[in-house]
C-alpha cells in the first residue's frame, strides 16, 4: 500500500467522505451553503449538536422575548439580496416591520426572519442539506489523500472531508467580578441573560434589578415590567448612548472598508474592530419605549453606577441587597438624555436597592483561540503566530487559514472581514469569500491555503502594543464628540409655482426592491398622486423627486447615494388606488446597495 493512500475502512471504523463539511447549523452557515452552486450543495454535510437549522439563534430570541431585529430588511440569508422584502410583501406581513431609522429599509421582527429563512431558503437547498447531521467534532487530522482532513465525531464516526468550515464559534457572556460565585448558582437569584427564558418566569409583585447598558439589558428591563414585575431598575456603568445600528454604517461599504482592507497590521485592524463595536448601545425605537416606561415609572434608570456587590438580606427568605458605586472612569460625564429617575444623578455617593432578582446582561466575548473547535487543530501543526488577540489571521480573499484547508465565518473572521463579521449584514460578504474558494477546489494551481501560509511568513510582525485591552474587561467610556453641523445640499428641482400654503412633508420612509441593476424605491403616499403630478430629477449619484397633491407635496431628496445610477434608465411609476410611488433606478453594475444613501 502506498503510503499515501486512504486507510483502508476496518470491521470497528466506516469511513465517510463528504466534499466539504460545515460546523454549525445558524445564520452564517445558512447564507453560506444558499451561495453554493447545486452540484457543490450536493456535496456538503452540515454537522451541528442540536441537529436543526437556527436552533441556538431561535432558541435566544425567543429567551429574550426579542421583537424586531436591530439588522434592517435587506440583510438576511440567501441568493438573491432583496428576496426577503419580496416575500413579506407577498405573504401580507409588511406591518411586521418596523421603520427604525428615516432614509433606510425597516426592521423586521425575529419571527419573520425565521418563518423566511425556513420556509424559504432551507426548502430551497437539496435534501442533504435540509437534514442536519446532529453530532461533534471530537479531533482533526491532516490526510495526505487529497491534501483533506480527517474528523473524528463524538459519535465515533469518521469523516474524510477536502475542506472544513467553521461557520462560528460560541460567545462566552461576560461576568463581572462581584457576579462570578454567584451568577446562575442554585439559590442565588442572580442570573445571566442567556439562561433566562422569560415565557416561564413568574414575575408578578417581584422586583428585578438588570444590569448593562445595551439591547438586550433594555429588552430584559421593558419584558419584567410588561409581565407585571413590581420594579425595575436599570443599572448601566456609562451613560446609556443610542446609534441605529451595531456597528456605524460606513462599515458596510467602501469608506471604511478599504482603508481597513489596505490596513496590513492583523494588531491595527483589531484595535479598529473593537473600536467601531466598543460599547453598547440602543436603537431609535427600543429607546423611546425606554423613555416612555421611564416616565410611568415602570422602569427606573441608574447611569454611570457599578455593581459593588450583591449579598443576601437576613434569612434565605430575604431579598437581595445589591450595592452601587459610581463608574470612577465617568469624570463626570453621568447622564444621557432619558428622563430623569436617578434621585442622585452624577453623585459620587453608594447607593443600596432591595431586589428579589438580579439580570446580568453585560454582553458577550468571541475568542475564538481559546474555543472549540480551535481546542482541537492541534494536529493540523497551524503555523505560529496564527492569533492575534485571540483572532485567527485567514486569508483575506478566501478566508481560508494559512497551511490547512479550513475556512471561517462568522465574528471569527473579523480580522479579514472588519467589525460588521457574525452581523446578518457582514455574513453575506463572507459567505461570498468563501463559495468562490470552496468552488476552486479541484483547479489546478497552488491551493488557497498554501498560498495563505506564505503570505503568512512574508507579514511583518504584528505590532503588539496596538493591540485593545481584553473583550472581557469591556471598553472605556469616552463621551461622545460634537457633531459638526454640515450644510444641506440645495434642492435641485425648482417648486417656487407651487402655492405658499400647500403643506409639504418630507418622505423618510420607503421600501427598497434590489434586483440584479433595478433597484425600486416603493414610496406610501397619503393621498393619490398621477404621474404628471410627479417631478424628477435623477444625476449620476442623487435624486430628487416632488410628487405635488391636492393638498400637500411630498418630497424625497438623496444627494448623494449608495453606488452611481444612469440617469437616462430612471423613472418613475404610481399606483392611484394604492396611493404607492415606485422610483425607478437603473444601477450602473449590478452589485447590491445595502442602503439607498451614500456617504
Amino acid at each position: 500500500m502506498l503510503p499515501f493512500d486512504p486507510p483502508p475502512p476496518t470491521a470497528s471504523r466506516q469511513m465517510e467522505e463528504c466534499r466539504v463539511v460545515i460546523l454549525g447549523a445558524e445564520m452564517e452557515a445558512l447564507q453560506l451553503v444558499s451561495l453554493l452552486p447545486r452540484s457543490l450543495q450536493q456535496q456538503c454535510m452540515v454537522i451541528d449538536p442540536a441537529g436543526s437549522w437556527l436552533s441556538r439563534w431561535t432558541t435566544a430570541w425567543r429567551g429574550l422575548g426579542i421583537q424586531h431585529l436591530r439588522s434592517p430588511v435587506t440583510h438576511h440569508p440567501g441568493p438573491e439580496p432583496g428576496a426577503f422584502s419580496a416575500w413579506i410583501e407577498k405573504q401580507g406581513r409588511s406591518g411586521e416591520l418596523l421603520e427604525a431609522v428615516p432614509g433606510y429599509s425597516p426592521l423586521p421582527t425575529a419571527r419573520l426572519l425565521e418563518d423566511y429563512c425556513l420556509s424559504k431558503v432551507v426548502k430551497a437547498l437539496p435534501p442533504c442539506l435540509q437534514r442536519i447531521r446532529q453530532d461533534t467534532l471530537e479531533r482533526v487530522e491532516p490526510t495526505p489523500y487529497q491534501g483533506g482532513l480527517t474528523l473524528h465525531l463524538g459519535s465515533g464516526a469518521e469523516v474524510l472531508t477536502r475542506a472544513l468550515v467553521v461557520s462560528r464559534v460560541d460567545s462566552r457572556p461576560i461576568i463581572p467580578p462581584w457576579a462570578a460565585d454567584l451568577v446562575d448558582r442554585e439559590g442565588t437569584a442572580v442570573r445571566s441573560a442567556h439562561r433566562l427564558r422569560l415565557a416561564e418566569e413568574e414575575l408578578a409583585g417581584r422586583s428585578v434589578a438588570v444590569v448593562g447598558g445595551g439591547m438586550t439589558s433594555v429588552t430584559l428591563a421593558l419584558a419584567a415590567a410588561a409581565r407585571g414585575a413590581r420594579a425595575v431598575t436599570l443599572v448601566a456603568r456609562r451613560p446609556l448612548r443610542q446609534a441605529p445600528f451595531e456597528v456605524g454604517v460606513g462599515w458596510q461599504g467602501p469608506k471604511l472598508m478599504v482603508p481597513f482592507a489596505g490596513q496590513p497590521d492583523p494588531a491595527a485592524r483589531l484595535a479598529a474592530c473593537r473600536a467601531a463595536r466598543a460599547g453598547a448601545s440602543i436603537n431609535g425605537p427600543a429607546w423611546e419605549v425606554l423613555a416612555a416606561a421611564v416616565r410611568r415609572g415602570d422602569v427606573a434608570v441608574r447611569e454611570g453606577r457599578t455593581v459593588e456587590r450583591v449579598s443576601r438580606e437576613g434569612d434565605a427568605g430575604g431579598g437581595l441587597e445589591v450595592r452601587l458605586e459610581a463608574t470612577r472612569s465617568l469624570h463626570g460625564a453621568w447622564a444621557s438624555a432619558l428622563p430623569a429617575s436617578d434621585p442622585s444623578p452624577g453623585s459620587n455617593e453608594g447607593e443600596s436597592l432591595t431586589v428579589d432578582e438580579v439580570w446580568v446582561a453585560c454582553g458577550a466575548a468571541t475568542v475564538p483561540a481559546d474555543s472549540a473547535p480551535f481546542t482541537v487543530l492541534d494536529a493540523l501543526s497551524l503555523p505560529g503566530g496564527l492569533f492575534v488577540g485571540g483572532y485567527p489571521r485567514c486569508d483575506d480573499a478566501s478566508l481560508v487559514l494559512p497551511g490547512a484547508p479550513v475556512y471561517v465565518l462568522g465574528r471569527t473572521a473579523m480580522l479579514a472581514c472588519g467589525p460588521t463579521a457574525g452581523t446578518l449584514g457582514g455574513n453575506r460578504e463572507a459567505a461570498k469569500r468563501v463559495a468562490a474558494s470552496l468552488a476552486r477546489l479541484d483547479m489546478a494551481g497552488e491551493k488557497a491555503w498554501h498560498a495563505a501560509a506564505g503570505k503568512l511568513q512574508a507579514a511583518p510582525a504584528p505590532r503588539l502594543e496596538l493591540l485593545p485591552p481584553p473583550e472581557t474587561e469591556g471598553a472605556m467610556w469616552q463621551a461622545p464628540r460634537k457633531k459638526v453641523p454640515v450644510a444641506r445640499e440645495p434642492d435641485r428641482i425648482d417648486v417656487s409655482d407651487l402655492p405658499p400654503n400647500l403643506a409639504r412633508k418630507e418622505l423618510g420612509q420607503y421600501r427598497m426592491i434590489d434586483e440584479g441593476f433595478d433597484l425600486t424605491l416603493v414610496l406610501q403616499l397619503e393621498e393619490p398622486v398621477t404621474k404628471d403630478q410627479v417631478r424628477t430629477a435623477f444625476d449620476w449619484q442623487s435624486l430628487e423627486v416632488w410628487a405635488v397633491g391636492q393638498s400637500q407635496a411630498f418630497h424625497l431628496h438623496v444627494p448623494k447615494l449608495w453606488g452611481r445610477i444612469l440617469p437616462g434608465k430612471c423613472g418613475i411609476k404610481v399606483n392611484v388606488r394604492t396611493k404607492k410611488l415606485f422610483v425607478c433606478l437603473y444601477k450602473e453594475t449590478d452589485a447590491e446597495w445595502r442602503y439607498l444613501k451614500g456617504f
